[in-house]
């Protein structure tokens, strides 16, 4: 079921229940599938007591796409995991809310060669979520792992 879900897999998060539910969507993905914009519009139901978007929504917004990006890229032969994850909230966001993910073809193939030598990797990616002012709302630095599958 993977196989014939992975090209569609990034357009099918817009019905994901945790995120139709939320007011998250992916809005542009470009042919190549190495970038992907995700916005979020401010609800009643992801607000926080000042009115502002709840954190964990925040958080909710970009939390699997680079991982789906490289499974995407680097095919079924790998587990892609996060491993950690650090946010820094810098101003409250009152408005609708924009991430922007880019995995570069430069990136995919630095990674497939050192997955050649190496069973597990841990790459490091910087997301910065903005508001419709293009103003910094929040800073996310992930890690992920990427381990070969043992067959």
């Amino acid at each position: 079921i993977r196989k014939l879900l992975k090209p569609y897999i990034f357009q099918l998060l817009n019905f994901y229940p945790p995120y139709f539910f939320t007011g998250i969507k992916v809005f542009s993905i470009n042919p190549d599938r190495t970038e992907i914009k995700v916005k979020m519009s401010l609800r009643f139901y992801n607000k926080n007591a000042y009115g502002s978007h709840f954190g964990g929504s925040l958080y909710a917004m970009v939390d699997p796409f680079y991982a789906l990006l490289l499974w995407y890229h680097l095919g079924d032969n790998y587990q892609i995991w996060d491993k950690s994850a650090k946010i820094e909230y810098l101003r409250p966001a009152k408005s609708c809310v924009y991430a922007n993910f880019v995995i570069s073809h430069e990136e995919i193939t630095r990674l497939k060669d050192v997955l050649s030598s190496d069973l597990a990797i841990e790459p490091t990616y910087k997301i910065v979520i903005t508001d419709k002012d293009n103003k910094e709302v929040a800073k996310i630095e992930k890690t992920l792992s990427i381990r070969a599958k043992i067959k």
